[in-house]
């Protein structure tokens, strides 16, 4: 369906030259500008950094875009390359799935703030939505972090090393992410309390 998109000029120039590497590493740039500044969103909604208010906080959400941006364009990139393999590999389908969920969350986060930016002038604390949706956000782009590596035999094919021991870790950490959502959530009910 997609063959015609692997034999363009396009998709020539990242498999047969230094494409693919500076797509890959564009790709890993994006990914850590996404998760790190989500994490550091859930963690200063949760009181890590109390020093950040929202006006702060909306800042780091248009970081969040930026690496969205440079995801997008490598992604396509390296999608070029095999377009009819990745959309016939369930992980990839579920990774975009996940994408989409990820960044209507980051919305909602970003309008989540938005207010809370007006209810600070009043000196209000950040609101319980907001915390929810820093932390929802976080979870969904680690999520997205773990199925990526579950793509990872497409990128073996083009020569890049093996990494089922990172395959391995990168699923072994879900319960451990899983289980700080959980204790997040749980402190959050009992401070309301």
């Amino acid at each position: 369906m997609f063959d015609w998109l692997e034999f363009t000029p396009l998709a020539l120039w990242v498999k047969e030259s230094w494409g693919w590497p500076f797509a890959l590493t564009l790709h890993a740039f994006g990914t850590a500008t996404i998760v790190g500044f989500a994490i550091i969103l859930c963690l200063s909604a949760l009181g890590v950094f109390k020093a950040l208010g929202p006006m702060v906080l909306r800042g780091v959400t248009a970081w969040i875009w930026f690496g969205l941006l440079v995801q997008t364009v490598s992604g396509f990139l390296l999608l070029t390359t095999k377009p009819n393999r990745y959309f016939a590999d369930v992980s990839f389908d579920l990774k975009l799935a996940l994408i989409v969920v990820g960044i209507i969350t980051t919305m909602r986060l970003g309008r989540a703030l938005d207010t809370d930016a007006q209810r600070l002038a009043f000196r209000m604390s950040s609101s319980d939505r907001a915390k929810m949706l820093s932390i929802a956000m976080a979870i969904i782009w680690l999520i997205v972090l773990v199925v990526s590596k579950w793509v990872n035999p497409i990128i073996v094919e083009f020569g890049a090393p093996s990494s089922s021991g990172a395959t391995f870790w990168s699923v072994a950490l879900l319960p451990v992410v899983a289980s700080i959502c959980f204790v997040s959530l749980h402190l959050l009910n009992r401070d309301k309390s």
